[in-house]
């Protein structure tokens, strides 16, 4: 049985969270590590935005000024997203060898099938989708709760998981949202353009079950998918006084990346 490690890091901030995905990407690196599964969540609640977007040209600043909605970046690609009331998962590891030595859309898919297996513990009627057209003027504007690209996870045939992945070298990470419920829509408030209609594209644990499950048991059911899937056995990652000090270090930068 293969042997993974895991963080369950609670709520943290949006710096410290994208901080310590970054901190796991480079530790997968090392050749004693196969994989680490971590999972947290936003407090207080943030916006994200893939590695490669103008965050003045998705989103209205002086809005998240006004609200004090702290601004990120993240590692990987894809849209702006707005974390509040979700459980995030984040799978760094090796591509060298083992289950994700295989190409990008694989990883993507077997990562998908864990989840579907937790959301389907939490009583969500789940499925991988095959993807949907966009309008390419938009991509890049709009939220990246209306894009469902293929493989990703909807309910109902609105997504429920959203989800980015990036290759480093050796080694490769993804991260992505699982919705709780509804405050990540709140984004229609920050976005740039007219993005009222996200309840068409987008929904949630609670609206898919009528049950509020709690960080606590959608942790384990995401830890149970994972092993399930892989087959491994997780064992737990401490971090000793120098990779918090890193982490916190990392996270104070991209704390003031936007101000």
């Amino acid at each position: 049985m293969l042997r993974w490690l895991f963080l369950d890091d609670g709520k943290r901030s949006g710096a410290e969270n994208m901080a310590a995905d970054e901190f796991i990407l480079k530790r997968v690196k090392r050749p004693d590590i196969g994989a680490i599964l971590r999972l947290y969540s936003f407090a207080p609640p943030a916006i994200s935005i893939g590695f490669h977007q103008n965050p003045d040209s998705v989103l209205d600043i002086d809005a998240l000024h006004r609200d004090g909605i702290p601004l990120v970046r993240r590692i990987t690609g894809g849209r702006a997203l707005l974390h509040d009331e979700e459980i995030t998962y984040c799978i760094a590891a090796s591509t060298e060898e083992g289950v994700f030595k295989s190409g990008l859309r694989e990883r993507f898919m077997s990562v998908s099938e864990a989840l579907i297996e937790a959301l389907g513990a939490l009583g969500v009627k789940a499925r991988i989708s095959r993807g949907k057209k966009e309008f390419r003027s938009r991509e890049m504007i709009s939220p990246c709760l209306i894009s469902v690209s293929r493989h990703e996870i909807t309910a109902g045939g609105r997504k429920i998981v959203a989800s980015a992945q990036r290759s480093s070298g050796t080694a490769f990470i993804q991260h992505g949202s699982i919705l709780l419920e509804g405050g990540s829509k709140r984004i229609s408030k920050y976005l740039k353009g007219d993005w009222e209609n996200l309840d068409r594209h987008v929904t949630n644990i609670f609206e898919e079950t009528g049950i509020r499950p709690g960080y606590g048991k959608c942790a384990e059911a995401i830890k149970k998918g994972f092993a399930e899937k892989f087959g491994v056995r997780f064992e737990n990652l401490n971090l000793s006084r120098r990779d918090k000090s890193d982490i916190d270090a990392a996270a104070f930068k991209k704390s003031t990346e936007f101000e």
